[in-house]
């Protein structure tokens, strides 16, 4: 049986999924919205997939713009967030996509003979943190803009590409962060 702290935490982490900013057109393709932040430099979201995408298309070789925070019903760019306590400013390429390495194996011919290849699929990764940085991004939602893209199928096979993201309220992927 839960007790009264476990059902407080699961509906607090409950009303902070729900206040996320919902009208990014991308996602993470695993529909996870909440992420652990490892070490920089290293994708902590997994592949970008777009919610009106074919079945199974993900995002590749994806170039982002400044990352966004909603508060109090706004989105600020992250190099101008300055909470009371904050002691070094955020960059504007803090959060920014970044080349997930994914093995596939790619059959050539009709015989069990094949190679495998590395296809870059794009998750999203952040800088070092400086100073107290660390303590002011838990729980907090974040936009993050995408300039442009490559649309991939299910087998990994370029469809298309898109030069430039119109409106980086909709071509963006939101998500929240844990420490």
């Amino acid at each position: 049986m839960y007790n009264l702290l476990t059902l407080t935490l699961l509906g607090l982490f409950s009303a902070a999924f729900a206040s996320c900013y919902t009208k990014c057109r991308f996602h993470v393709c695993s529909d996870r919205r909440a992420f652990w932040m490892p070490a920089a430099d290293m994708s902590f979201t997994g592949e970008l997939c777009d919610k009106k995408a074919p079945n199974g298309w993900m995002l590749s070789r994806v170039n982002s713009g400044e990352a966004l925070i909603r508060r109090h019903g706004r989105l600020i760019p992250i190099s101008q967030w300055a909470p009371n306590g904050l002691t070094q400013k955020f960059s504007k390429h803090f959060f920014k996509t970044a080349p997930e390495k994914m093995m596939m194996f790619e059959d050539t011919s009709t015989t069990s003979k094949g190679s495998w290849k590395v296809m870059p699929m794009s998750g999203i990764q952040h800088e070092v943190m400086q100073g107290n940085q660390g303590d002011y991004v838990l729980g907090k939602c974040f936009v993050l803009p995408l300039n442009n893209w490559q649309y991939v199928n299910k087998d990994k096979i370029v469809q298309t590409n898109i030069n430039d993201g119109a409106d980086r309220y909709i071509d963006c992927v939101s998500f929240i962060t844990r420490t």
